[in-house]
């Protein structure tokens, strides 16, 4: 994590680096991503004013990435040098440990909350938390009276309504930053980058959906392919995608070394991946300056 201060009356807004992203891409391959920044803004929260020194202040931000499962050892000058330089230029904490069990969506819940399982009440990657039936991101219609995989943003939807909207026990950074008027996003990963703003309170893309439907739409109009099952977030007839959308968040099949067991590590096919041109279209709007448009 890298933090940077900002003004007492901290602006939190979230925005991506689209060439960090695409080294980020081709790093993990199973990648959560959380961009983050904080700092002060130009635009007061909504019912309040500016002063004039803070007018025309520009914000500080701060940009998160979460790599799901990389080892410390896989950052070095050989193989990640921004990296590598920028922990040597920064922070690092060489006695950092996951929450535990050291599952993928629990410890998204950590990032989320900034809490341990016994208190955000989200444990694990597989729950079983029986309630009505869900629908996944695939539009299929899943037995909620059993234990269900987590990473799956209509999983979480349903088990959130089946617990009377507390999925999570306690409050979210997001949901913090959306109560004192600020704007915020998530990138990433299907299920995690989800869980990080599992009430839609801000703007949220990843290989499955995009939400709310007026970014899935605005990223439409700026001839940005969608996940190629978006649709399936809304009421049907809603979000129709463009002809030439295709599948732009298509996984190539793994291919493995001569065991036929191990990935082979030289392989640079990579999912052709909508992520990276939100940047440059939805994200920009989260900036202090376009605030003020």
């Amino acid at each position: 994590m890298i933090a940077m201060r900002g003004c007492n009356h901290a602006r939190i807004l979230l925005e991506a680096h689209k060439s960090m992203q695409n080294r980020f891409l081709r790093v993990a391959l199973s990648t959560a991503l959380l961009v983050a920044a904080a700092g002060c803004s130009t635009t007061a929260p909504q019912g309040s004013h500016p002063s004039p020194a803070a007018a025309g202040k520009p914000g500080h931000r701060v940009i998160v990435f979460v790599w799901d499962g990389m080892r410390p050892d896989s950052i070095n000058e050989d193989d990640t040098p921004h990296l590598s330089a920028l922990a040597k230029r920064g922070s690092y904490f060489a006695d950092n440990h996951s929450s535990y069990p050291t599952f993928t969506m629990m410890n998204a819940a950590g990032f989320a909350t900034g809490a341990f399982s016994g208190k955000s009440g989200f444990y694990g990657n597989t729950l079983y938390r029986p309630g009505a039936p869900a629908r996944t991101s695939g539009g299929d219609e899943v037995d909620m009276n059993e234990p269900v995989f987590t990473e799956d943003y209509g999983i979480l939807k349903q088990l959130d309504a089946n617990q009377d909207g507390h999925l999570i026990l306690v409050g979210t950074l997001f949901q913090a930053a959306q109560k004192a008027g600020l704007k915020t996003a998530a990138v990433g990963k299907s299920g995690p980058a989800f869980l990080q703003d599992y009430k839609n309170g801000g703007v949220m893309i990843d290989e499955k959906a995009a939400f709310p439907l007026e970014f899935a739409r605005e990223l439409q109009a700026a001839h940005i392919a969608l996940p190629a099952t978006t649709p399936f977030a809304y009421p049907a007839g809603a979000l129709k995608l463009a002809p030439d959308n295709g599948e732009p968040t298509f996984q190539h099949p793994t291919k493995h070394l001569a065991d036929h067991v191990t990935p082979d590590p030289s392989d640079q096919r990579r999912t052709a991946d909508s992520h990276e041109q939100v940047p440059d279209v939805g994200l920009p709007r989260l900036h202090p300056a376009a605030e003020e448009a």
